[in-house]
């Protein structure tokens, strides 16, 4: 779609304040030989300061933006589609496509002075996956859990309602599309604050509430994630001291 001058059209049509960016796939389709027709793209309300492409063995790419925040520190985008199978070399595919392309986002974020940045896109693994972990071992925080965190403690808001989000060519019904991100701040927090006050509101899947097979023949086997992130200071609600929420106090005689 995002290849073709008609959909490039619509697109344009329909979201004029937008910018359309993008990055095709290279190669061949290794059933009829027709060049491959997926690929990223990235479309951005904000201004698109810089753009990098990170391009890998197989032919998929990786696609990476700052995106200015009219005087503010800007943000990094980077989306992804990455190796998809369950076999030891596509998991370990899958893994290193994830950690270059997050140095690829760490890097242009550290260029431009950014004060957040997000990676997101097609996993083709759920959240507990290697690529995923690797990640959060690399401090970025995926959006879903974060938003689950805020809606238990508390402490800055937020929930989650996230369910399968693909439905495979092998009939499987898959929550494979993510939205992780990392504020610089040395650590991983629930509600992803940042030097500048941002914070993660929430994230959810958009479209229908229970997935549907019917979808992926209508319109697409994906369905949309979104994240809703806060740049206000005075938007993050304070912690709640609640004793009913954990760690709970515990017994005198417990407590060594």
């Amino acid at each position: 779609w995002f290849f073709d001058d008609r959909w490039k059209k619509i697109f344009c049509d329909r979201l004029p304040t937008h910018r359309l960016i993008s990055s095709q796939r290279h190669g061949f389709h290794p059933r009829d030989g027709s060049p491959r027709r997926d690929g990223l793209a990235i479309l951005s309300k904000l201004p698109i300061e810089k753009i990098g492409e990170t391009l890998f063995e197989d032919g998929r790419t990786a696609l990476t933006a700052t995106l200015g925040r009219g005087g503010a520190a800007p943000v990094v985008v980077a989306c992804c589609h990455l190796q998809y199978g369950g076999r030891e070399t596509e998991v370990a595919t899958r893994a290193y496509q994830a950690a270059a392309v997050a140095a690829a986002a760490e890097s242009m974020a550290a260029d431009a002075g950014a004060s957040m940045a997000f990676l997101v896109g097609d996993f083709n693994e759920i959240a507990s996956g290697t690529a995923c972990a690797m990640l959060e071992n690399r401090n970025w925080t995926n959006a879903v859990s974060a938003a689950a965190t805020a809606a238990l403690d508390s402490g800055t808001g937020g929930r989650t309602a996230i369910g399968s989000t693909h439905l495979t060519h092998e009939g499987t019904a898959l929550s494979c599309d993510h939205i992780f991100c990392t504020d610089f701040g040395g650590g991983r927090y629930a509600g992803c604050f940042d030097a500048a006050g941002s914070r993660l509101d929430d994230a959810r899947r958009v479209g229908v509430e229970a997935y549907h097979p019917e979808f992926a023949l209508l319109d697409s086997d994906h369905l949309p994630v979104r994240a809703d992130v806060s740049f206000d200071v005075a938007a993050a609600s304070p912690p709640v001291d609640d004793a009913w929420l954990p760690p709970w106090p515990q017994p005198p005689d417990r407590v060594k």
